[in-house]
């Protein structure tokens, strides 16, 4: 009687798990199909992983507006800023191997840079609170750089910072310049190089790709946000120096790939992740967003770093503090006709996961 009672329960605990999975599919299914509707978006992939299982990945929508190929979960994506990520992490593992310090001034590892900026330490530029005035300038059609990333550094040599550093936090492209030259410097190595032997390769990322890698692939279009009536292509491109800020694609399995490495500290030890996940604080005592250059947020219990990517996509990871419990949410789209903030669509789909999966995340 003890052995059928125990069997019925466990058969009862199995249907409980599968009832609430297919009720998560059904769930987050339905709200991407809102999301869809409602702010005019045309390519979506959307992935959901608890520890080390995959609990949702879904595509919809189609590659671009022709309408002529659906993209699926394999599809790959320009990301844009999420790009960031992987040059964060490549100075994570430096710092690891004690040979970056982030209090250090950088001029004492770059010695070339203006001389204003060379008592600023290495964290501000990863924080965005460096001061630094912006290395390009764009108009409706295109971006305006100098042509390579020496010039773009020369070119700033005598304009004032924006702000005194460490005051304030204004995201700026030209802090990544910077984070490049020191991966360089301090490697000996070209950054697509780094990226391609140190992430891509160890992790097999087949379907992760940056300028200067020299291979070809294709990706969904790219359209700008807040389209208005119809989405209107993205005609920004930047030069293929700032391959460490943007420019990098990849799709929602390669991303899953990537943050869950990081999670089980498998790219960087869990000890120096929790010592350098903590917001940065900035002069007057108030707390900064930015946690080495990941953004940084609690949510309940949780503590939650990521990015976004153009203010159309974005990735996030929750972890509790011991970091054994660990959710990634990875919410990709090319465009939006709305101008809707890729928070607001990543948050959609955490507060439909958060009601049918019990894991305290409260939202309000």
């Amino acid at each position: 009687m003890k052995t059928i009672t125990l069997s019925a329960l466990c058969l009862l605990l199995l249907l409980g798990c599968a009832r609430q999975t297919d009720n998560l599919q059904e769930s987050l299914t339905l709200q991407m199909q809102s999301n869809a509707e409602t702010h005019g978006l045309l390519a979506q992939a959307v992935l959901v992983r608890h520890n080390n299982n995959l609990l949702f990945a879904h595509a919809m929508g189609d590659t671009d507006i022709s309408r002529t190929k659906p993209v699926t979960k394999d599809s790959i994506f320009p990301i844009f800023s999420v790009s960031k990520l992987f040059a964060s992490t490549l100075i994570f593992q430096l710092v690891e191997q004690n040979k970056i310090d982030l209090d250090t001034p950088i001029g004492e590892y770059l010695e070339h840079l203006p001389k204003v900026w060379q008592p600023i330490p290495v964290a501000h530029f990863l924080n965005h609170s460096s001061g630094l005035p912006e290395y390009f300038e764009y108009d409706d059609k295109q971006v305006f750089a100098p042509q390579n990333i020496d010039a773009a550094i020369q070119s700033l040599s005598n304009t004032p910072l924006q702000f005194k550093p460490n005051s304030t936090i204004r995201y700026n492209q030209t802090n990544y310049l910077v984070i490049e030259l020191l991966l360089e410097k301090i490697t000996k190595q070209p950054y697509s190089k780094l990226v391609q032997t140190r992430i891509l390769a160890p992790l097999k990322m087949h379907d992760t790709f940056i300028k200067g890698m020299g291979t070809s692939f294709q990706s969904v279009t790219a359209y700008l946000p807040k389209s208005g009536d119809t989405l209107q292509l993205n005609p920004y491109t930047f030069p293929v120096y700032a391959n460490a800020h943007s420019d990098a694609y990849s799709n929602i399995h390669d991303l899953s790939v990537f943050l869950s490495a990081l999670i089980n500290g498998e790219l960087v030890e869990k000890s120096v992740l929790e010592s350098l996940w903590q917001p940065s604080q900035l002069r007057d005592g108030s707390r900064s967003y930015f946690a080495s250059s990941w953004e940084y947020e609690e949510v309940g219990n949780w503590q939650s770093v990521g990015h976004d990517g153009g203010g159309v996509l974005r990735v996030k990871l929750l972890f509790k503090e011991n970091m054994t419990d660990s959710i990634i949410i990875i919410y990709l789209t090319n465009g939006n006709l709305d101008g809707v903030w890729s928070r607001t669509l990543i948050n959609t789909i955490e507060k439909k996961y958060s009601q049918t999966i019990t894991l305290s995340l409260p939202h309000g």
